[in-house]
């Protein structure tokens, strides 16, 4: 799966499950996405919703039968400019990883 499927596209729907998160009671927490805003998603944990921000957790997603490990502070945007704007994306995070 390229870094472009990956940052390119729609969460809601894949299960996911939260590595780590600035609210330690957050961590751990599995569910699947219903729902996400630039700063936000809403998780879907058996008979309710949580909402985890994005900013400062990390997130391990299953996407087409694979585990991804994606930042929240690389995906905080909407999901319109996410989709429109994911090759800045994925220049930034090349260019992270050569330095």
């Amino acid at each position: 799966m390229s870094e472009y499927e990956i940052y390119g596209s729609n969460y809601i729907g894949n299960t996911v499950k939260v590595t780590r998160t600035s609210n330690p009671l957050n961590t751990g927490i599995q569910g699947l996405i219903v729902d996400e805003s630039k700063n936000m998603f809403t998780l879907q944990t058996g008979s309710r919703e949580v909402k985890i921000p994005k900013r400062g957790s990390q997130f391990t997603i299953i996407m087409k039968e694979k585990e991804v490990t994606i930042s929240g502070d690389d995906i905080q945007y909407t999901l319109q400019d996410r989709m429109k704007n994911t090759g800045k994306i994925v220049k930034s995070k090349i260019r992270e990883r050569k330095r």
